[in-house]
This record gives C-alpha cells, structure tokens and sequence, in this order.
C-alpha cells in the first residue's frame, strides 16, 4: 500500500506475487471490473504479450500470445464481473480481430468489423455486463473514414459509419445496450453522439456554439447521460454531464487549472479527472484543490524513484468508484496501480 490508498497490482519489478515476469505494461490503460478485478496488457522480454486479470478475491488469470490464433494483445483488455475478457488481437495471419473469452471455460471466439472492406480499429473495446462489447472499425488502406461496431459472441453489427468523418477514443458500452462516442463531421466540427439500445443515433452536443472543442473519451453515466471534457469559447477547460438536454459543468478548470485532458465517472456521479495545475504537471485528481486532492502526477515520488508517465481513461473506472492507473517511472520501473473508493 502506497500514500492515497494506491496499491501495487504488478510491476515489472515484481514483488506481487504474480506468476509472470514483467517487461512493460504500455502503451496501454488498465480496465478494472464492477468485481474489483483489474485487467491490463504486458509483455515479456520474449516478446509475447498477454491480457492479464488481477483481483484481491480471485485468482490471477492469463490468455498469453501463441495460443490458437492469437499472435500478439494489440490493446487494453475490458472484462465484466461474470469474468468475460475482451480486447483486440493480432492473429497469425497479421490481421485485428476482436477477441472475446467467455466465463466459465467456454470455447473463445473472434469477431470481425461487419462491413466488407473494413476492419477492426484502434484505441481497444468495451464490454456491459450483459458482454455485449463495443469497438471501433476502420477502412481497410484509407487515411478517412471510421466507424463504430458492436459484437457479442461471434457476431457483430455496426452501429455507426463515415466515410469522410473519424471516429475517437472508445466508444463506450452502457449496461443498457446504448454506446457514447466522439466522432468528427466531413467539416472539422467535434459531436459526441449516442446510439441507443434499438440503434437510433443522437447527438447529444457539438462544438461550434458553446464548445470549442470536445474531449476524445467521453463516458456514460449511470443515469443514463453523458460525461465529457471540452474547451469553452469564452476560453477554459471543463468537465459536463449532459442529461436529458440538460448541460451542467460539475468541474471548472478556472483559475486552478490550466487544462483538463479527460474524466472518468463512477454510478453515483463522482469525477475523477486529469488535468494539469497552473505552474505544475499533469496530475490525477478528486477535486479542485491542487494539492490536497491530486492523487498522483508527473514528477510525484513513488516506490522509491518518481512517475514520469501515467495512463487511464473511462474504462478505467467501475461503478463503486475504484479504478487503475499505468505508471512508469524514471528508474525504469512500469506498474499497475489501483486505487479504491472513497
């Protein structure tokens, strides 16, 4: 246990009682489960690379490369509290494909994007507890064009598509079927959009008017709204909730901050954000105090040397409020952190 409540779920140092030896965890973020159980992507000095499971109650578990057709673990991994792992895959063959393990010992399965001539994108999927998973999909050799598919067990079906426009982030699976994601339009605007669990597709804001910009990683909250980052016209960061048409900004960069990079959201509407303090580096926090409410930052001391680069983002977070952070540190060392409730 570390200052914060921040407690060491591996490093490449050891030392947590795992079975593996670690390389590096990056360049991906770790997801954590409604069950408290933590899934992130390593590999080994061999070069193969695994999705790994880590819980306080629960045995750790591995699918490592050269099993079957899997050749390589090309993204975070998302899992459920029934168990059910995802993330995406390089097989044998050199081709991205969905990889989704069931619980329980069932046969695993690939999914692939459901448009001919496509295939499956970057940034890593989402997975509710229902298994249904969220991904991103992509033209196969074009610089445009991007959309967003939904799979569950072998098959998939897509839900949005542009030719021209991009897709950003994750699109984010909600426990009712809905997914929230950030896409561009053919003329540069930013749109955060939801497609609902019957496939109908809204926008719920746009820059343009009040926003300059959007944040990639959008997040659905619990209620059923959304969660984003932007940059307002008049100038300054914030992080809104916008539900049922309405917009509130529950974090205002002001004068404390001088900008805000992304949130997460637990089921009861508490932010965790990361942003950088004026005069300081880029930080993860709880609330608008600077200092008292940083969890852990650049150039922070930690296991004895100091962070010089930390990842998370929406799935990195469950509904109690408990969520993991990658961190490398100036010494070499790479960890998996996790860091519980309020």
């Amino acid at each position: 246990m570390t200052r914060f409540g921040l407690v060491v779920v591996a490093s490449t140092r050891g030392g947590c009682e795992l079975p593996w030896s670690f390389s590096s965890f990056g360049p991906y973020v770790p997801a954590m489960s409604e069950a408290g159980e933590v899934a992130f992507q390593a590999t080994f000095t061999d070069g193969r690379s695994g999705a790994f499971v880590v819980g306080a109650r629960s045995a750790p578990r591995a699918v490592i490369s050269g099993e079957g057709q899997l050749a390589a673990v090309v993204s975070h991994p998302d899992l459920n509290a029934s168990g059910d792992l995802c993330f995406y895959g390089e097989t044998v063959s050199g081709a991205r494909a969905l990889f989704l393990f069931p619980a329980g010992g069932a046969a695993p399965c690939e999914a692939a994007a459901p448009r001919p001539g496509w295939g499956v994108g970057s940034a890593g999927p989402t997975m509710n507890e229902g298994g249904e998973v969220a991904f991103r999909t992509e033209r196969i050799g074009q610089r445009a064009g991007g959309g967003v598919g939904v799979a569950q067990g072998e098959g998939a079906r897509e839900v949005y598509a542009t030719l021209e426009g991009e897709v950003h982030g994750l699109p984010l699976m909600g426990e009712d079927g809905s997914i929230v994601f950030r896409h561009d339009e053919p003329d540069g605007s930013h749109v955060i959009s939801v497609c609902g669990p019957q496939g109908r597709l809204d926008s719920v804001v746009r820059s343009g008017g009040r926003f300059v910009s959007l944040g990639r990683f959008p997040a659905c909250l619990a209620s059923g709204g959304v969660c984003f980052t932007g940059t307002k016209r008049g100038g300054g960061d914030g992080v809104f909730y916008c539900l049922d048409g309405r917009l509130e900004e529950v974090v205002d960069a002001g004068v404390t901050f001088e900008s805000i990079r992304g949130a997460l959201v637990d089921g009861v509407g508490r932010v965790v954000f990361y942003a950088t303090p004026r005069g300081g580096t880029l930080g993860i926090y709880r609330g608008m105090h600077p200092t008292n409410d940083r969890i852990l930052g650049l150039g922070d001391a930690l296991l004895g040397s100091v962070v010089v680069d930390l990842a998370l983002n929406p799935v990195s977070i469950n509904q109690a409020g408990q969520f993991a952070i990658r961190v490398a540190l100036a010494d070499g060392q790479e960890a998996i952190l996790r860091v519980n409730g309020r």
